[in-house]
Protein backbone atom coordinates (compact mmCIF):
# COMPACT_ATOMS: atom_id res chain seq x y z
CA UNK A 1 0.00 0.00 0.00
CA UNK A 2 1.50 3.37 -0.98
CA UNK A 3 2.18 5.77 1.85
CA UNK A 4 1.67 8.97 -0.16
CA UNK A 5 4.72 10.58 1.42
CA UNK A 6 5.68 13.55 -0.71
CA UNK A 7 8.18 16.38 -0.62
CA UNK A 8 6.75 19.75 0.39
CA UNK A 9 10.23 21.09 -0.44
CA UNK A 10 13.44 19.67 -1.92
CA UNK A 11 16.37 21.90 -2.90
CA UNK A 12 20.08 22.65 -2.67
CA UNK A 13 21.54 25.05 -0.10
CA UNK A 14 24.91 26.40 0.93
CA UNK A 15 24.19 24.90 4.36
CA UNK A 16 21.20 23.42 6.17
CA UNK A 17 20.64 21.63 9.45
CA UNK A 18 17.75 20.03 11.32
CA UNK A 19 17.34 20.98 14.96
CA UNK A 20 14.32 20.26 17.18
CA UNK A 21 12.20 19.27 14.20
CA UNK A 22 12.95 22.48 12.28
CA UNK A 23 14.95 22.97 9.09
CA UNK A 24 17.46 25.83 9.28
CA UNK A 25 18.75 26.94 5.88
CA UNK A 26 21.48 29.33 4.70
CA UNK A 27 21.71 30.17 1.03
CA UNK A 28 18.85 27.90 0.06
CA UNK A 29 17.20 27.05 -3.23
CA UNK A 30 20.00 28.01 -5.58
CA UNK A 31 19.78 26.66 -9.10
CA UNK A 32 23.11 27.82 -10.48
CA UNK A 33 26.66 27.49 -9.23
CA UNK A 34 29.77 28.98 -10.79
CA UNK A 35 33.37 27.85 -10.93
CA UNK A 36 36.31 29.33 -12.86
CA UNK A 37 37.52 25.91 -14.02
CA UNK A 38 36.41 22.30 -14.24
CA UNK A 39 36.52 19.74 -12.82
CA UNK A 40 35.44 21.62 -9.68
CA UNK A 41 34.86 20.35 -6.17
CA UNK A 42 31.99 21.77 -4.11
CA UNK A 43 30.43 21.21 -0.70
CA UNK A 44 26.72 21.95 -0.24
CA UNK A 45 23.58 20.55 1.39
CA UNK A 46 20.47 18.95 -0.03
CA UNK A 47 17.42 19.80 2.08
CA UNK A 48 13.91 18.40 2.10
CA UNK A 49 10.67 18.71 4.02
CA UNK A 50 8.67 15.51 3.79
CA UNK A 51 4.90 15.42 4.25
CA UNK A 52 4.04 12.28 6.26
CA UNK A 53 0.34 11.29 6.09
CA UNK A 54 -1.46 9.67 9.00
CA UNK A 55 -1.17 6.10 7.75
CA UNK A 56 2.63 6.37 7.24
CA UNK A 57 3.45 7.12 10.89
CA UNK A 58 5.08 4.51 13.09
CA UNK A 59 6.62 2.76 10.07
CA UNK A 60 10.24 2.48 9.04
CA UNK A 61 10.84 4.32 5.74
CA UNK A 62 13.92 4.46 3.55
CA UNK A 63 15.11 7.44 1.53
CA UNK A 64 17.71 7.82 -1.19
CA UNK A 65 19.39 10.85 -2.72
CA UNK A 66 21.54 10.73 -5.84
CA UNK A 67 22.71 13.06 -8.59
CA UNK A 68 22.25 12.85 -12.34
CA UNK A 69 23.74 14.69 -15.27
CA UNK A 70 21.73 16.25 -18.12
CA UNK A 71 21.46 12.84 -19.81
CA UNK A 72 19.86 11.30 -16.72
CA UNK A 73 22.98 9.28 -15.93
CA UNK A 74 23.65 8.62 -12.25
CA UNK A 75 26.90 10.35 -11.32
CA UNK A 76 27.87 7.51 -9.01
CA UNK A 77 26.98 6.99 -5.45
CA UNK A 78 23.77 7.19 -3.56
CA UNK A 79 23.07 8.49 -0.09
CA UNK A 80 20.64 6.32 1.80
CA UNK A 81 19.00 6.56 5.16
CA UNK A 82 16.02 5.51 7.18
CA UNK A 83 13.48 7.36 9.28
CA UNK A 84 10.35 6.73 11.29
CA UNK A 85 7.88 9.57 11.79
CA UNK A 86 5.75 9.82 14.88
CA UNK A 87 2.84 12.02 15.81
CA UNK A 88 2.80 14.59 18.56
CA UNK A 89 0.61 13.94 21.62
CA UNK A 90 -1.78 16.64 20.40
CA UNK A 91 -2.33 14.97 16.99
CA UNK A 92 -5.88 14.20 15.97
CA UNK A 93 -6.89 11.20 13.85
CA UNK A 94 -6.01 11.90 10.21
CA UNK A 95 -3.32 14.51 10.99
CA UNK A 96 -0.10 14.59 9.01
CA UNK A 97 3.35 15.60 10.17
CA UNK A 98 6.43 16.98 8.48
CA UNK A 99 9.89 15.46 8.58
CA UNK A 100 12.74 17.85 7.73
CA UNK A 101 15.90 16.41 6.23
CA UNK A 102 19.35 17.92 5.60
CA UNK A 103 22.14 15.92 3.96
CA UNK A 104 25.61 17.42 3.65
CA UNK A 105 27.37 16.72 0.37
CA UNK A 106 31.12 17.05 0.80
CA UNK A 107 33.51 16.97 -2.14
CA UNK A 108 30.96 16.77 -4.96
CA UNK A 109 32.88 16.85 -8.25
CA UNK A 110 31.44 18.75 -11.19
CA UNK A 111 33.34 17.25 -14.13
CA UNK A 112 32.13 19.95 -16.54
CA UNK A 113 29.71 22.86 -16.81
CA UNK A 114 26.16 21.75 -17.51
CA UNK A 115 22.83 20.74 -16.10
CA UNK A 116 22.47 18.46 -13.09
CA UNK A 117 19.69 17.14 -10.87
CA UNK A 118 19.44 16.02 -7.27
CA UNK A 119 16.89 13.21 -6.99
CA UNK A 120 14.96 12.15 -3.88
CA UNK A 121 13.21 8.82 -3.41
CA UNK A 122 11.25 7.45 -0.46
CA UNK A 123 10.56 3.75 -0.10
CA UNK A 124 11.99 3.15 -3.57
CA UNK A 125 9.80 5.69 -5.37
CA UNK A 126 11.15 8.96 -6.80
CA UNK A 127 9.19 11.78 -5.19
CA UNK A 128 11.13 14.90 -6.19
CA UNK A 129 14.05 16.30 -8.15
CA UNK A 130 15.85 19.64 -8.06
CA UNK A 131 17.55 20.82 -11.23
CA UNK A 132 20.57 23.10 -11.16
CA UNK A 133 23.32 24.26 -13.48
CA UNK A 134 27.09 24.53 -13.12
CA UNK A 135 28.53 27.39 -15.17
CA UNK A 136 32.04 28.55 -15.87
CA UNK A 137 32.82 31.96 -14.44
CA UNK A 138 35.51 34.25 -15.80
CA UNK A 139 37.63 36.62 -13.77
CA UNK A 140 37.97 39.90 -15.66
CA UNK A 141 40.45 42.22 -13.92
CA UNK A 142 38.62 45.15 -12.35
CA UNK A 143 35.15 43.66 -12.92
CA UNK A 144 32.91 42.62 -10.04
CA UNK A 145 33.00 38.90 -9.32
CA UNK A 146 29.69 37.25 -10.21
CA UNK A 147 27.93 35.51 -7.34
CA UNK A 148 28.12 31.75 -6.95
CA UNK A 149 25.96 29.36 -4.96
CA UNK A 150 23.73 31.15 -2.51
CA UNK A 151 24.85 34.57 -3.75
CA UNK A 152 28.20 34.44 -1.97
CA UNK A 153 31.02 35.77 -4.11
CA UNK A 154 34.57 34.54 -3.56
CA UNK A 155 37.11 36.96 -2.13
CA UNK A 156 38.86 38.95 -4.87
CA UNK A 157 42.40 37.97 -5.79
CA UNK A 158 43.46 41.59 -5.75
CA UNK A 159 42.61 44.53 -3.44
CA UNK A 160 40.07 47.14 -4.50
CA UNK A 161 41.60 50.33 -5.89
Amino acid sequence: MPTDIHAEAFFTADHAAVESGKLYVNGGAWNQIGHPSFPAVQAFTVAAVLHIPWRAHGQNHGFGIWFEDSDGQNLGGRIEGRFEASLTPSALPGDYSVAPLAVNINGFVFQRPGDYAAVLSVDGTEISRWRFRAVQTFDIPGAPTPPVAGGIAPAPDHPAE
